[in-house]
């Protein structure tokens, strides 16, 4: 079925709305709408054809790209698509064009942060070298820190803020650990560095240093699902945000953080996450209870929805961590 779409057709995805954004500096508040629609319209009927041309009865990757940007560090582009990243991809695009539609103030310069998130998060959920895989990650906060901190309410600087260096400097646990898992692959394979994650999936860390690298990959992932108790962000954020920055950080950019976990915590740290079934387990069972308790205490509509959130991803990561095909349903 590949061969039925471009060979650079993940690439499109990623770019496009990219550099679509660019003639927004330059478009009046008047002919902005249409063009953004326009643009999150063509980018979601693209991944309607990568969903149609996806062959569901393999487990592979498809789509493939790849090529070596710093070849001697290991850096490569390297994007593909399974089941997993094909079902954010289509949310993704289809959120984001239901914005789009939506935005009715600030109207070019949300609809700039909507096309480069949108073009960031394919990059997330398609990225299959951890440095570009990271790059994306963390490139993300931006817009939303720009919705939060320009159009905002309340203390919004403070609440743009605390979100980004939150999640900002609990990623970089995350980068450590990739480092360290990509010396260790270089090491044992007695090759250059490699941050593909076909390489980090052929090698297994010794049981000492396995528990710190999982921990750091859990910290950078853990504050942006948010899990209890890493979510002091996140009332602050949904609260002070715009309405399209709400819907973007419960839409969109929670669901980061649980790609995450599939995509690499479960793959890399199954003995980890089976010996430590227990607490993690109780995080996952105090984040549906503690965010549905805290739900019902709201009077703002937007806390009640942040909490909430919370609550809700409780039940996907506890689901998770059930290893077995009811928790994964």
């Amino acid at each position: 079925m590949d061969a039925l779409l471009p060979h650079h057709f993940l690439s499109v995805l990623i770019f496009l709305p990219i550099l679509a954004c660019l003639p927004l500096f330059g478009l009046s508040e008047k002919h902005a709408k249409p063009y953004g629609v326009l643009v999150t319209a063509l980018e979601l009927a693209l991944v309607v054809g990568l969903w149609v041309f996806f062959d569901k009865d393999t487990g592979l990757m498809q789509f493939e790209e790849f090529a070596d940007i710093v070849k001697q560090a290991g850096i490569n582009y390297h994007v593909g698509v399974d089941g997993i990243s094909l079902i954010l991809l289509v949310l993704t695009a289809f959120i984001l064009f239901l914005l789009a539609l939506y935005v009715s103030k600030h109207i070019k310069d949300m609809l700039i942060c909507i096309l480069l998130l949108e073009g960031i998060l394919m990059g997330v959920f398609t990225s299959l070298n951890l440095i570009f895989f990271y790059v994306f990650w963390e490139a993300s906060l931006l817009p939303v820190l720009y919705m939060i901190g320009r159009y905002g309410v309340g203390p919004r600087i403070y609440s743009g803020l605390k979100f980004f260096l939150y999640t900002f400097l609990a990623s970089l646990f995350m980068l450590l650990a990739i480092l360290y898992y990509a010396h260790a692959c270089s090491l044992a394979l007695n090759t250059p560095f490699n941050f593909d994650l076909e390489t980090f999936n052929s090698v297994v860390l010794l049981p000492k240093e396995r528990l710190w690298v999982f921990i750091a990959f859990f910290v950078g992932i853990a504050v942006k699902i948010p899990i209890f108790p890493f979510h002091n962000w996140l009332p602050h954020a949904y609260g002070n945000a715009p309405i399209i920055g709400s819907a973007v950080l419960s839409a969109l950019l929670l669901k980061m953080g649980t790609y995450a976990m599939v995509r690499f915590l479960l793959p890399l740290f199954p003995n980890v996450i089976l010996h430590y079934f227990l607490p993690l387990s109780v995080l996952a069972l105090l984040m549906v209870l503690y965010g549905a308790l805290l739900a019902c205490a709201q009077k703002e509509m937007k806390r009640l929805i942040a909490y909430s959130s919370m609550s809700h991803m409780g039940v996907a990561v506890l689901g998770l961590y059930a290893f077995n095909v009811e928790g994964g349903g």
